[in-house]
């Protein structure tokens, strides 16, 4: 139980310190809505991994930059989990849980890519990991079992200031709680 609450407290203060301080950083749309970046997100005749372009897509119309969301952790994730090497490791539910996530989550983004008004960039940081909690939650049930069977290799494609990222313990944390038989979030991080 020490450890535990050490292990939190340790996290909550890296985020208080600063190791989250993304500024408020406000953008205007650059250029027009490209109707073939829109198509990434509806065609089923394209790859995960093609899909993953309209990550580039939305950053090149709100350039928020490499540390937001959008590409440092939505481009970046979307490839890892689209790259055949790596999801052939996981189970065929584990499979499956990776290819939703990357037909959900861009989809969240297409009414944002389409908006004429301004993004504020720490916001959009923050919905993000709303959207990829609702995106695990879609499909509860097969979250659980590919979450427990694979915990290791979700474990093994995140940078480990991603594992460590105040957001993205409590997207794992949320996701998690409602499994049955529940999961400890703690034990990614001993390997059991």
């Amino acid at each position: 139980m020490f450890r535990k609450l050490l292990f939190i407290v340790l996290v909550y203060s890296m985020d208080v310190m600063g190791f989250n301080n993304l500024k408020f950083k406000k953008v205007i749309p650059h250029g027009h809505v490209d109707e073939n970046c829109l198509g990434l997100l509806n065609s089923s005749n394209i790859t995960n991994m093609e899909r993953c372009e309209f990550y580039n897509c939305f950053e090149k119309r709100f350039p928020c930059g490499k540390e937001y969301w959008i590409m440092n952790w939505g481009y970046k994730y979307c490839r890892r989990y689209a790259d055949e090497n790596f999801a052939k490791n996981f189970t065929k539910i584990g499979q499956s849980l990776l290819n939703h996530v990357n037909k959900c989550l861009p989809k969240y983004f297409e009414r944002n890519y389409r908006s004429k008004r301004p993004v504020i960039c720490k916001k959009l940081y923050n919905q993000a990991f709303e959207a990829q909690t609702n995106c695990y939650l879609d499909i509860q049930k097969d979250f659980c079992t590919a979450f427990k069977d694979n915990k290791m290799l979700f474990v093994k494609v995140m940078d480990n200031s991603d594992l460590l990222n105040f957001e993205s313990i409590a997207m794992i944390k949320k996701a998690t709680e409602n499994c049955s038989p529940r999961i400890d979030f703690f034990s990614l991080f001993s390997g059991n």
